[in-house]
């Protein structure tokens, strides 16, 4: 995502920034030889640093080099741990791609002058943002047409409402702002078909009004039936039936869409529920073969990485959870969807090591791609690198490194705990931080009410959620519980 909302040149000061927040290699030689992807020197990225540095409010912090390595001076541990992403917010919000795709938003079929105006750039510049996003929606067979002086977004529906959600979740994510406005308020919709144009643009205020992380797939008897037949039929007909209103159709798609961006909504509990409910409904109807090659692919990765029996039980429903959700997106996109969307700078992933595990996932798949019992449309979703099969499947295996899990309990402030979460994320991968939706057995408590907390378990008070300042203490907070697991974590492995 971020390819296509900056420019190359600010793309590659990211890099360079990331690299030395987090300690990549920086020295000058190799910063040249393998950053440097646009016609500008390694000094015009450090000036260009160093004045966004002051118009984010930090002009004592300075990037310099030093002794043939690129170094950044006066760095505040508040300055540290959210630099990378204020300086991404910056650029994002003041990015014409950026205001182009809000004008999109903004409007159902927005006028080409509503969108000059609204975006400010030239006739013949949206021209070539228009021709970038076309390029950017290939994958997705979706396409921004222009017909009478209006746009539209055509395609098959279920690409275009995932698109817009997705999308929605991007800027979002990536700007400052917390919210991105919808012109429509969903509960006054009164469509009767879920694919009527002026329905997508709720997406976003349904997200917000249902409290995601309160949901599972289990919450609604028609989800399991409609996601068996959006595995083998990219056709949303099911949903359009006079049990389901159009509200309750958006929240359904709600439901998926969230699983296949990689939310963690459900909680462990939740995907064995699924998991049984999903077992039992094939074992009624077995016509859906897609069904057949997860339980089956999940029951041999449990049986082979699992240390003993309850371990397996746990990684066959929470390997099973992650193969559908793929099996769903693979279907459905044709593509991964959420890739193109993804705001990790490429710093944090091109320098990343093998580890033997990972070798050994290399080998379980490709048993499962020399496998008769295993469909062919299956095996190439195993194949595609785009799916991220073989890391999402790693990530299951218990691993040796430092995790840190948090609850958080916003009593007063419910709305809030979506962007709290959406926050950490930003600063924390996947492998150091989760979230739990119990007390029990977590590392950090953060809330905005005193109450008992479990002993040993570090608690962080939010008296005011809507504060910049208190956001950011508890991130330091969170950052310094990190760290100390971390140095125990290394004295104990040394």
């Amino acid at each position: 995502m971020l390819k296509l909302l900056l420019k190359k040149n600010e793309l590659e000061s990211i890099h360079l920034l990331g690299s030395t927040l987090y300690g990549l290699d920086t020295t000058v030689s190799f910063v040249e030889q393998h950053m440097l992807k646009s016609k500008v020197t390694v000094k015009h990225d450090i000036s260009f640093l160093n004045t966004l540095f002051e118009d984010l409010g930090y002009p004592e912090t300075k990037m310099r080099i030093v002794n043939n390595e690129i170094l950044i001076e006066n760095l505040t541990d508040d300055i540290h741990n959210n630099l990378m992403f204020e300086a991404c917010a910056y650029l994002v919000d003041n990015s014409p791609t950026y205001k182009v795709f809000s004008a999109f938003l903004a409007e159902l079929h927005p006028h080409k002058e509503f969108v000059l105006a609204y975006s400010n750039v030239s006739d013949s510049y949206l021209t070539k943002i228009v021709k970038e996003m076309n390029l950017f929606l290939a994958d997705m067979d979706l396409q921004i047409a222009s017909r009478k002086q209006r746009y539209k977004l055509i395609g098959p529906p279920l690409n275009a409402l995932y698109f817009e959600f997705l999308l929605r979740q991007s800027l979002t994510f990536l700007t400052a702002t917390e919210e991105i406005e919808s012109p429509v308020d969903y509960e006054e919709i009164e469509s009767d078909s879920i694919v009527e144009p002026k329905i997508t643009t709720s997406l976003y205020a349904t997200l917000e009004s249902v409290t995601p992380f309160e949901n599972n797939f289990t919450d609604d008897s028609h989800v399991l039936e409609i996601m068996s037949h959006l595995m083998t039929v990219n056709d949303i007909s099911p949903l359009i039936h006079s049990s389901v209103t159009p509200i309750e159709q958006n929240k359904m798609l709600i439901n998926l869409f969230l699983r296949i961006t990689g939310s963690q909504v459900d909680t462990v509990e939740q995907r064995r529920e699924f998991g049984k409910e999903l077992i039992k409904l094939n074992k009624v109807d077995q016509s859906n073969y897609m069904i057949d090659d997860s339980i089956y692919i999940a029951g041999i990765f449990a049986t082979r990485f699992s240390k003993n029996d309850a371990e397996k039980e746990t990684m066959f429903y929470e390997a099973l959870y992650v193969i559908i959700i793929k099996q769903l997106m693979f279907n459905l996109m044709k593509t991964n969807v959420e890739k193109l969307f993804n705001p990790t700078p490429d710093f944090l992933t091109q320098f990343q090591r093998k580890t033997p595990k990972q070798s050994e996932m290399a080998d379980f798949a490709k048993t499962i791609f020399e496998c008769d019992a295993v469909s062919d449309l299956t095996k190439e979703m195993l194949t595609n690198y785009k799916y991220r099969f073989k890391s999402d499947l790693f990530s299951i295996i218990p691993q040796s490194t430092p995790h840190i899990k948090v609850h958080i309990d916003m009593s007063y402030h419910l709305s809030r705990e979506y962007y709290l979460k959406k926050k950490i994320k930003r600063i924390f991968s996947d492998d150091a931080i989760s979230f739990s939706n119990t007390r029990e057995n977590v590392d950090i408590i953060v809330s905005d009410r005193i109450s008992n907390i479990p002993d040993g378990t570090a608690f962080f008070f939010l008296l005011n959620p809507n504060s910049t300042q208190s956001v950011e203490l508890m991130m330091s907070f969170i950052m310094s519980e990190y760290l100390k697991k971390l140095s125990h974590f290394q004295a104990t492995e040394a």
